[in-house]
Formats: structure tokens, C-alpha cells, sequence
């Protein structure tokens, strides 16, 4: 019996040491997969060097009417002539019943209906109840205050009645924390009570109490239930703190409750952001979660003066890369995070495009002309739509139109990817970038997008090169892109132009006045555009011919006269 038993707890050991080893294992590669973070310091005091050692740069060449200031990152870099957006023409964009805002709101909340929404582990009510909700209180709004009766969607109070405890948790999901990612939702309910007057009392009495955790006046800072600490990513320390915020902010009207050091940590992030840059820039979809917590605390620290300048400054500076980099809100380029969103080709899938297309109906531009149903996720507006925070006239005219020559850099520092942007009245050139793994830095083809060419939704659609073993997509420099062992990919619909004989090698296409020129060699393939046009592009080839004939010329009389010369 003695040895019996001796056999069965050596096996239950076994077995015990088995399962925990693997449990391990799926453990820290679950970990690593979301979690992953590239190694950041931390500090004794209240603020994580979250960017440690990581400065990021911006360089601007241009003849547009961009202040030299954004040539270097600074307090100077926000010098745009102030023009602001009264409350009137804030609401006025949405109470026309034809404009693109109006429209937006109704197929939001149209699309999908609040209470078909669901919250079990991978369900899709943390992410889009924030984003349905806000355009039916929205909706709401302007028909209480035309005195009409609610839409038929408005289903708001009794779906939030439903829910009598948190169905999640804050902070990252991961194996050990399988229904985190709760700070989605509830950094959009923790502004309700800020922001909608047209929510009743009870409702956001049972809000407060029933569904928003528990608030800490301390900063969190680090990923939940781990056995070493991580510092958590960029857009969680946002909502997670900024929850906390506003929660705080709120129950000071009944109990006196601290948010010094809430604030001076959010603030802290805010200067290491402008210091340093965004981290998870372009992000898919993690950049949009930042912002729609930086929009609402916009919105909620207007008694904070310096918390609100610091995210006003955050916010311009996010807006103000990404209409560099944008035309007609179409952009591309390297990204960080995630993998699975690299074959998601749309070129408006960065959430600040139709973002800005809202935000240009406030100065009464009319420059929207897609379709909403060929926007890559609309409903990402619904937040800008509900925030007072507006971009200067100026930025949100150069992520439309570019009214004149520029080539800017934007570094990411170490461990990252640039982006190289260069740009005309008629066309936007664009480099994909080079990879860096390490850091979960993602980039794609160097893209070439015109103004005003309503065809080009994705990126198979427009004019591109790329290096094929994925080393490097950085080769761009005004007018030309360059690359090793390139694919080039030619829209289906282009036609193709027929150039003289002495053109070998060489495609030509002509677009939108412009003339496109490709060279595909065995090593190094180059992609050129001339604003000029198709004669211009002749007559440059011609001159080049000719000078290089005189140059030979040259070359052979003066070997003809060294010649003499030894012979003498």
C-alpha cells in the first residue's frame, strides 16, 4: 500500500508539474502576443518613462501655407491663425438633414442596433456601445432641442437599465485577464454625465453606481493580474486614468475626492507624447481608443487649465501628422500594432480620416465626396462628433487638399519606422516604411494617391512599390520612390501611355494631368511623377539625352587630347 501510494504521488506530481509548466508556457506566449511592449523604465515617482529613451523629430520642406514652426517639434508648433468654432456651427453641421454629419449619425445608429450588442469574451459591445451610444444621445439632442420626438433606435436608457453590475474589467485582456478591455466603455460612460443633459437623472445615477468600477486616486499603471509588472500600453493608460478622472471629477459634487495625482500623471503622459511621439502611431485599432479618451477629457477638464492645454496640445500635434500624410483623408504608411490588420488594404482605415471629414463640416468646408458605405468604419466618428474639440481650419484643409509642394519627415525614434511624406497641389507620395518586429513597427507599400480620384479606396487601387523581402520601403524623396528587389503594383483601370523607343525599360501612364513613369530593372526598380505633364516629361528626357551626349562628346575630345598629348 506504502508503495502504491509512494507511485500515486509521484505521478500527481508529475502531472501537477506538467500542467503548470504548460500553463506557463501558454501563459507568457498569450502574454507576449498581447502585452507586448517594447521595455520601458520606471521610475519611483508618479510618472513611468513610458517612452524611455525615444525622441521623435519632425522636419518640414514646403511651400504651402504651413508655419515654419512645424519644422521642429515645440511649444511654437501650434501657431496656426486661431480661428475657433462657435457651439452654433458645432451643432449646425448636424442639424441639416443632408450633411455628411447627419447622414453619418443615421447610419450609425441605423447600422446596428444597441441591444443586439454582446459582452462575452471576444464580443463586440466593450468597442461599439461607446460608439453607438454617443451618436443617439447625440441624435437626441438635436431633437429635444427642435422639439422632436426621439428616433425609433433610441434605445439608450432601457439597454444601460438592463445591465446591473460591470461586465468587464479595466485594463488589458490577456490568458489571465480574459474579460479586461472594460476601460472601452468606460471612459464613454464616465462622460455622460458631463457631457449629455439629455440623459435623465436615474440614468446616470444607476451609471455611476451600478456599472462604472470603483474609482483609484492614485494612477494605474501597469497591465493587471501578471506576476511581473508591465507597463500598460499607450491607449489603456489613458482610459483606464482618465476613467478615474472623471469619475472623481463627478462625485466631488457630493464628497471631496483627490484627483491631484490623476491629473498630474494624465498631464505627465501628455508632455511624453509631445516629447516623444505618439507610441502606437497610425495604430490599428489602438490609436482611435487614445483619442477617444484624449476627446473626451477635452471635454471634461475645462476647470483643469493645465491638464486641458497639455491634451489640446496632444491633439493638435496627432492631427496635424496625420493631415501631412493625408489626402482627400486617405493615408497610408508604417504603423505599430497590430499584425492581424496588415492585409486591411482600405485607405481610410485610420479612424482621423472621417474624423477630419466631420471636423470640416464645422468651418462649413463641403469637401466630403465619398460614400459612407466605402468609409472603412464610420461609427469611429461618432466621438468627434460628440466632442467639442476641433482641429485648426488650416489642418484639416491639408489632410484634404494640399495647396502647395512639401516633403516632410516624421521620426519615431529608435526601434521604429520614419514616415517620409511628400506632396503637390494633385498627388500625395507616401513610403510604406521598414519593418522592425522587435517593436511591433508595421509597414507596406510606398504608395502614390492622387487628389480627387474617387476610385481609389484601397491600397491595390493606386500606384505602388515595394520591396518584396519586406526589408525596406523608405527610399522616397520629392517626386521619386525607389526600391530594391520592388514589386510595383499599376491600378487596373490606369491606361497606359505609349513613350518614344528611347524610353526602355520604362511604363508611362497619364493622371489627373500628371505624367507617371515606371522603371522595373532586375535589382532596383524606380516610380516617378511629373506634375508637368506628358510634354514636360519629353522634353526633360530629350534635355537629359542631349547633355549626356554632349558630356560624352566632351569626355572623347578630351581622352582624344590626352592622347595627343602623351604623344607629344
Amino acid at each position: 500500500f506504502g508503495l502504491w501510494s509512494l507511485v500515486f504521488f509521484l505521478v500527481l506530481l508529475s502531472c501537477s508539474s506538467f500542467l503548470f509548466l504548460s500553463s506557463s508556457i501558454i501563459f507568457i506566449m498569450g502574454l507576449c502576443s498581447e502585452c507586448k511592449t517594447v521595455a520601458r523604465n520606471e521610475t519611483k515617482t508618479i510618472r513611468p518613462v513610458v517612452f524611455a529613451e525615444r525622441k521623435c523629430a519632425c522636419s518640414l520642406s514646403n511651400d504651402m501655407a504651413i508655419p515654419a514652426s512645424f519644422s521642429v517639434l515645440g511649444d511654437n508648433m501650434y501657431n496656426f491663425p486661431d480661428e475657433l468654432v462657435s457651439e452654433d456651427d458645432r451643432m449646425a453641421a448636424y442639424e441639416n438633414e443632408d450633411s455628411f454629419t447627419a447622414r453619418l449619425l443615421k447610419f450609425i445608429i441605423e447600422e446596428k442596433p444597441l441591444d443586439s450588442l454582446t459582452w462575452k469574451v471576444g464580443g463586440d459591445g466593450k468597442a461599439l456601445l461607446p460608439q453607438i451610444a454617443a451618436a443617439i444621445l447625440v441624435d437626441r439632442e438635436k431633437r429635444e432641442a427642435n422639439g422632436l420626438q426621439r428616433n425609433k433606435h433610441d434605445t439608450f436608457d432601457s439597454v444601460i437599465r438592463t445591465y446591473k453590475s460591470p461586465w468587464g474589467r479595466m485594463g488589458s485582456s490577456h490568458p489571465l485577464h480574459t474579460n479586461g478591455d472594460y476601460d472601452f466603455t468606460t471612459i464613454f460612460l464616465s462622460y455622460i454625465s458631463h457631457r449629455f443633459l439629455c440623459v435623465s437623472p436615474s440614468v446616470k445615477r444607476h451609471i455611476m453606481r451600478a456599472l462604472l468600477p470603483k474609482a483609484k486616486e492614485t494612477p494605474v499603471v501597469t497591465v493587471p493580474n501578471v506576476y511581473f509588472s508591465i507597463v500598460e500600453t499607450e491607449n489603456h493608460l489613458f482610459m483606464i486614468n482618465g476613467t478615474f478622472y472623471n469619475i472623481i471629477k463627478e462625485h466631488q459634487k457630493i464628497s471631496p475626492r483627490n484627483s491631484d495625482d490623476l491629473s498630474a500623471f494624465l498631464k505627465s503622459l501628455c508632455d511624453e507624447v509631445i516629447d516623444s511621439g505618439v507610441w502606437e502611431y497610425n495604430s490599428r485599432p489602438y490609436l482611435y481608443y487614445a483619442m477617444q479618451a484624449l476627446l473626451i477629457l477635452f471635454d471634461t477638464t475645462d476647470t483643469d487649465t493645465e491638464l486641458k492645454l497639455a491634451i489640446t496640445k496632444v491633439l493638435d500635434y496627432i492631427c496635424f501628422t496625420f493631415a501631412l500624410g493625408s489626402i482627400n483623408f486617405k493615408s497610408g504608411g508604417p504603423f505599430r500594432r497590430r499584425k492581424s490588420y496588415y492585409n486591411v488594404t482600405h485607405l481610410q482605415i485610420n479612424p482621423l480620416g472621417v474624423m477630419m471629414m466631420v471636423w470640416s463640416e464645422r468651418f462649413k468646408l463641403n469637401t466630403v465626396t465619398v460614400a459612407i458605405e466605402n468609409i472603412e468604419n464610420p461609427r469611429k466618428a461618432a466621438i468627434a462628433i460628440a466632442s467639442t474639440y476641433t482641429p485648426k481650419r488650416t489642418v484639416i484643409e491639408c489632410s484634404n487638399k494640399k495647396s502647395g509642394e512639401y516633403f516632410a519627415r516624421i521620426g519615431h525614434g529608435k526601434d521604429s519606422s520614419p514616415e517620409l511624406i511628400t506632396a503637390s497641389k494633385r498627388w500625395m507620395l507616401t513610403a510604406g516604411g521598414v519593418p522592425c518586429p522587435s517593436s511591433d513597427v508595421l509597414a507596406h507599400e510606398t504608395l502614390l494617391i492622387f487628389d480627387g480620384d474617387d476610385r481609389q479606396i484601397r491600397r491595390e487601387d493606386v500606384f505602388s512599390i515595394t520591396d518584396s523581402k519586406g526589408l525596406s520601403n523608405t527610399g522616397v524623396a520629392f517626386n521619386v520612390a525607389i526600391c530594391t528587389n520592388a514589386v510595383v503594383n499599376v491600378p487596373a483601370f490606369m491606361d497606359e501611355l505609349k513613350l518614344p523607343s528611347s524610353f526602355k525599360q520604362w511604363t508611362g501612364y497619364h493622371v489627373n494631368g500628371c505624367v507617371v513613369v515606371i522603371f522595373q530593372g532586375i535589382y532596383l526598380s524606380v516610380l516617378a511623377i511629373f506634375d508637368d505633364g506628358y510634354d514636360e516629361c519629353i522634353r526633360m528626357r530629350q534635355l537629359n539625352t542631349e547633355k549626356n551626349n554632349r558630356a560624352f562628346k566632351e569626355s572623347m575630345n578630351d581622352e582624344e587630347d590626352e592622347e595627343e598629348e602623351e604623344e607629344e
